[in-house]
């Protein structure tokens, strides 16, 4: 449930004339996945956030952009990360644990 926000944020006179790029991004699939309770992300929130974004006319302005972020493939990924952890990664996404998860360095 989203609860009125009760505060606006506006940019002032001399923030407009001169506005910073802004990209957010996001997709409605950030939803369909949970990293806990205790994890600062929230789907909900996420929403909430895109939400209040749209609402107050953000997504309209020039400066303001959004983009669907896409899937990176493990060959991009190779280059900037060891085999084996992206191996480990891949067998943790499973949903399963793995004794052989305690010995990543």
């Amino acid at each position: 449930m989203i609860r009125n926000c009760t505060y606006h944020l506006r940019f002032s006179e001399e923030e407009m004339k001169h506005p910073k790029n802004s990209i957010i991004i996001y997709s409605g699939r950030f939803s369909d996945y949970s990293y806990g309770t205790m994890h600062p992300f929230n789907p909900g929130r996420a929403q909430t956030a895109m939400k209040l974004i749209q609402e107050q006319g953000y997504f309209d302005e020039p400066w303001m952009r959004r983009e669907e972020p896409e899937m990176i493939t493990k060959k991009n990924l190779l280059p900037y990360n060891d085999h084996a952890y992206i191996d480990i990664l891949e067998k943790a996404n499973s949903g399963k644990w793995l004794d052989e998860f305690v010995h990543i360095i």
